[in-house]
């Protein structure tokens, strides 16, 4: 909990063990709100996403995840926008 460097969590919905993706991004938005949450799945999620969450049905695109990724990136963290648009 005392890391600041995590700006972006993405998940699937669907993991094993006790807690799925839905409730990790309801959890990292309740104790870090500024941070951004992008989630994934193969089908529409079966509960409300957090305020600020995104979600990408899969199959996707790449390059449809990179504007997502970029996106909340920017929302999260203004200064993040100049180092995702540096050339690779």
């Amino acid at each position: 909990s005392a890391r600041q460097d995590v700006r972006l969590v993405f998940t699937d919905i669907n993991m094993p063990g006790a807690i799925n993706g839905l409730d990790l991004a309801h959890a990292v938005k309740a104790n870090w709100p500024g941070t951004g949450v992008l989630l994934t799945s193969g089908a529409p999620p079966q509960g409300a996403l957090p305020a600020g969450a995104r979600f990408l049905q899969k199959p996707f695109m790449p390059m449809v995840l990179v504007a997502a990724v970029q996106d909340l990136l920017a929302e999260a963290r203004p200064f993040a926008r100049s180092v995702l648009r540096a050339p690779l």
